[in-house]
């Protein structure tokens, strides 16, 4: 006979000596568990938060059920600094920088609003480390062409979001082939 009882849906995911994790136990549940846990061992020192919104390494995760927004986390301290337009480093390097910081923010901004707040803040950043207007605008659009087909952000910020998020997503999305090396023959 099958059991049809619902499986509970439950979200891991660590990195070094961060993690999270989702349950559907209460607060003063999961605080009595993690206090219990930071008592087992003196030479660890258990740190942590419990509700809705939490930041995880550069993103705020917040809860909203049946699933999750996650946007990009700043912490307060943080300094708008990016490579200066005027240091000398070759031009590939710097074209880079803004289809790099397009392609993290369509990553993490699940919802379209968030990623128009998230693009308004790339921008200010990069005029604030001097890079020219026109720079800006042409590298995003590449980024922008790249993903979607459009030099514009019409179908990423539109209803086709979630579409062209999941794209980037995607490990084999925007990868080159590799470039074969031959051999060079001796005379």
């Amino acid at each position: 006979m099958l059991n049809n009882k619902k499986k509970k849906r439950k979200l891991n995911r660590s990195f070094g000596d961060d993690g999270f994790l989702t349950t559907q136990k209460t607060v003063e549940e999961m605080n009595t568990i993690l206090i219990d846990l930071g008592k087992k061992d003196p030479n660890i020192q258990l740190t942590f938060e419990t509700g809705q919104t939490f930041d995880y390494l550069d993103i705020t995760i917040s809860v909203e059920i049946p699933s999750f927004r996650t946007r990009v986390y700043r912490k307060l301290a943080a300094q708008p600094y990016i490579l200066p337009f005027r240091s000398s480093h070759p031009l590939h390097i710097f074209k880079n920088i803004p289809f790099s910081a397009m392609l993290r923010a369509t990553r993490i901004c699940s919802h379209v609003e968030d990623l128009k707040e998230e693009i308004q803040k790339v921008r200010i950043i990069f005029f604030l480390n001097k890079y020219p207007q026109t720079f800006i605008d042409t590298h995003i659009n590449r980024f922008y062409k790249a993903l979607t087909g459009k030099n514009s952000p019409e179908l990423l910020l539109g209803d086709q979001h979630k579409e062209f998020r999941e794209k980037s997503i995607d490990p084999e999305w925007n990868k080159r082939p590799k470039k074969r090396l031959t051999s060079i023959e001796t005379f």
